[in-house]
């Protein structure tokens, strides 16, 4: 049968196809699964270590970090702008992440690891550990920087008029029995 020749020299052909498209996905995917480059917002907790209790995550800043090819490595600013690191250096080995750059102008450094899709790190100044932790979820959108609002639409309330003053004296138990007005201040 003509037929079956065709088959058995088909299924060699398809497996070859199949493990060449394995390799060439395999080699062409990134080392390691985590990329630091892009966009995060910064939760940062209070106390260096975990704790049973409350540990307080707000989202007060964020990140971005360039990819492995720039010159430039990043920058963790507040909500506001203002600036909380300045990230000169990112080295990844592993699940391990350094963030090396400048904390209010002096030397610091963020050990990180990965846990899932989210890095979490302490950073340090110097040699002292900072009392809180940072944990980098990744944007799907560009931050944008907030703007200072007033919590409180319109016109500010008006002053309380100014009260007049009482002379506000303990009085004695000579005074209680021999009351005499007490003159205006």
């Amino acid at each position: 049968m003509p037929g079956c020749a065709i088959v058995r020299h088909v299924r060699p052909v398809a497996a070859l196809g199949a493990l060449l498209g394995g390799l060439l996905l395999s080699a062409c995917s990134e080392r390691g699964g985590h990329s630091l480059a892009g966009d995060w917002d910064v939760y940062i907790g209070t106390g260096a270590a975990p704790h049973g209790g409350y540990e307080g995550w707000r989202r007060t800043a964020f990140a971005h970090f360039a990819p492995r090819d720039s010159q430039y490595a990043g920058v963790v600013a507040k909500r506001t702008g203002a600036l909380v690191l300045d990230v000169r250096h990112a080295e990844t080995r592993g699940d391990s992440v350094v963030l090396v750059g400048r904390m209010d102008g002096a030397p610091a450094m963020v050990a990180a690891s990965w846990h899932g899709d989210t890095l979490v790190g302490v950073p340090s100044i110097g040699e002292k550990v900072v009392p809180e932790r940072f944990r980098f979820i990744r944007r799907a959108t560009p931050f944008v920087v907030e703007k200072p609002y007033s919590p409180w639409p319109g016109p500010a309330r008006r002053p309380a008029a100014p009260r007049k003053r009482t002379d506000f004296r303990l009085a004695t138990s000579v005074e209680a029995a021999n009351p005499r007005p007490v003159p205006a201040a």
